[in-house]
């Protein structure tokens, strides 16, 4: 709960725009960071505003009915629009004429004026915008009563600004040896027809990386995904990183936009060469396997740069009698890099990563392996 002395305020999503004490003066305030996001003196307001209106990325102010103007956020300019009872849409103000009668739309970005509708009779109220007429900020359409009661709609011809996310939830981290899928909700900016969303690996697995893509139809307020963290063919993500992108197409629009993007991380999926895992587990990363002449056993774990962090021991009079070993990815299917070694009588042993950074006891599988000059 945000709780402050009352003010002059306007509510775009989860964005909080207020006037305060010094003339021409704005700040906007993350009502979900808790936080302010800017703070900007508004060109030709020079008052505290007695009223404001936000859409997408315009802001109505007003002086009383001394003067008003349209502020773009993006742009950081302000057009000077005729105040009196004015709704604020999507790149455009409407405004009820009550000596004329009528509705009055003005192009934000240029100041173009032109008469909307006709017959719209004042009905002796200062205001009467939401009451006698209204405007639809994601549409663009404005709806009025005329002189014979009937219900009147037109469309204002403005295209409706791109889709965005005014909150996003989703989740950063996964594992596939659990049932329970990844999950993401974002909540947007503007309804949209149609929407997609794309996961795609970081790392590659053993046949390569991996993409997914889920789509859905008209959401009004709210998209919902699931996703089992699997390619459309049944294959796990491989583990490490992933990256998802989500687009849509707002209503009102034809061509899909970027909505949003993040990344996470993925375990239990299928295994990436050379990732021998640390404490902490496998993390998608190839790592590398060193044994000094002392016969100890060290572990570098890849940084994901294409160098490597300083060698952990993880084992003592290792080996002393292997002749070579080999990193052969994962024989188990448990998602964890595995060993193969030859030792000088040419026998033949499998090591099991034991997705903590080393390897269970060894196991031989082979003998006769002597004449090989090297195992790849």
């Amino acid at each position: 709960m945000l709780k402050r002395p009352v003010q002059t305020a306007a509510l775009n999503g989860p964005v909080l725009w207020s006037a305060t004490t010094t003339a021409g003066r704005i700040t906007s305030y993350s009502l979900t960071e808790k936080k302010t996001l800017s703070t900007v003196t508004v060109p030709g307001a020079r008052c505290v505003p007695s009223e404001l209106q936000a859409a997408g990325r315009w802001l109505y102010w007003a002086c009383g009915t001394a003067s008003a103007g349209v502020y773009d956020t993006k742009a950081g300019t302000s057009r000077a629009v005729t105040p009196g009872d004015v709704l604020l849409g999507d790149g455009f103000t409407v405004r009820h004429d009550h000596a004329a009668d009528t509705l009055v739309l003005t192009d934000a970005a240029t100041g173009a004026t032109r008469v909307l509708a006709s017959e719209v009779p004042d009905t002796g109220l200062a205001a009467d915008r939401r009451h006698r007429w209204a405007v639809d900020e994601y549409t663009g359409l404005v709806a009025w009563f005329d002189v014979h009661e009937r219900t009147r709609v037109a469309t204002t011809g403005f295209t409706p600004s791109a889709p965005t996310a005014f909150e996003t939830d989703t989740g950063t981290w996964t594992d596939l040896t659990t049932s329970t899928p990844w999950t993401g909700t974002w909540l947007l900016s503007r309804p949209v027809t149609s929407w997609s969303l794309t996961f795609t690996s970081v790392e590659s697995g053993e046949t390569g990386k991996a993409t997914r893509t889920l789509t859905g139809g008209a959401a009004i307020a709210q998209v919902a995904a699931k996703w089992d963290r699997k390619t459309a063919g049944g294959v796990r993500f491989p583990n490490g990183q992933y990256k998802w992108t989500l687009k849509a197409t707002g209503l009102g629009t034809s061509t899909a936009v970027t909505v949003g993007s993040g990344s996470g991380s993925l375990t239990g999926g299928s295994p990436v060469r050379h990732d021998y895992g640390s404490p902490d587990g496998v993390d998608g990363i190839g790592d590398l396997i060193a044994q000094d002449k002392s016969n100890n056993l060290y572990r570098y774990d890849g940084k994901r740069t294409g160098a490597f962090k300083a060698g952990v021991k993880i084992a003592t009079k290792w080996g002393a009698s292997y002749h070579a070993c080999v990193g052969v990815g994962d024989l188990n299917r448990d998602g964890i890099g595995d060993l193969i070694c030859r030792d000088t009588s040419g026998k033949l042993f499998r090591l099991y990563g034991n997705g903590k950074g080393g390897f269970g006891a060894r196991t031989q599988i082979g003998t006769g392996w002597g004449g090989y000059k090297a195992l790849y």
